[in-house]
């Protein structure tokens, strides 16, 4: 398969503009929601091996997701909403089920 690389920068030569270049161009606009997910799984294993406690290390991680595919969706790296809506929820449904016990 071959990439046509000439549109990926098209406004500047900053960090952001090249980002968003590589998302739509190169990923389809998958990079932000993949990266958040990578991170995602990172944190979570990170937290699993330093607490022993599943629902903490995933009450933790998930909330460090959501704050990241907001700021992510603010950059322009995170088109669609849902994935935001998708962390906020799983998010949420984490922190009522760690205060039930």
């Amino acid at each position: 398969m071959v990439y046509n690389l000439t549109g990926i920068v098209q406004n500047g030569t900053d960090i952001v503009n090249f980002t968003q270049g590589v998302n739509n161009t190169l990923m389809g606009g998958w990079l932000g929601t993949l990266l958040v997910i990578g991170i995602g799984v990172i944190l979570y294993m990170g937290f699993v091996f330093g607490t022993d406690n599943n629902r903490l290390a995933a009450t933790a991680s998930l909330f460090i997701c959501t704050i990241l595919s907001i700021l992510l969706m603010a950059m322009g790296l995170i088109g669609n909403f849902w994935v935001v809506l998708v962390f906020s929820i799983f998010s949420a449904i984490s922190v009522a089920a760690w205060s039930k016990t």
